[in-house]
């Protein structure tokens, strides 16, 4: 799979956010790791393996001045936000 990083955040060649499966160890899986691209009218382009192209245009708008890596947690009434990493979280590869 393959994901247009924000030019703010293209840092090491990861692209990371949090899995959904990390709520069950008790963890917050609502962050950000790096940003998505949004270069296409406010939307990305997911690239997957198999051949597969799907658009998506974002909720949020993100003004990003600064990055420093690491985790940048979303807060529970940014619902836009969250919607956007639901969205590309429920697209993660997962084990059955």
């Amino acid at each position: 799979m393959f994901i247009d990083e924000h030019q703010m955040s293209i840092d090491d060649g990861i692209f990371g956010i949090g899995g959904r499966d990390m709520a069950a160890d008790g963890l917050n899986p609502n962050f950000w790791g790096a940003y998505p691209g949004d270069r296409h009218n406010n939307g990305v382009n997911l690239s997957y393996a198999d051949g597969r192209v799907e658009d998506h245009h974002w909720r949020a708008r993100r003004t990003i001045t600064f990055y420093t890596g690491g985790q940048v947690y979303i807060r529970k009434d940014d619902t836009a936000n969250l919607d956007d990493l639901h969205w590309l979280q429920d697209r993660l590869p997962h084990s059955p």
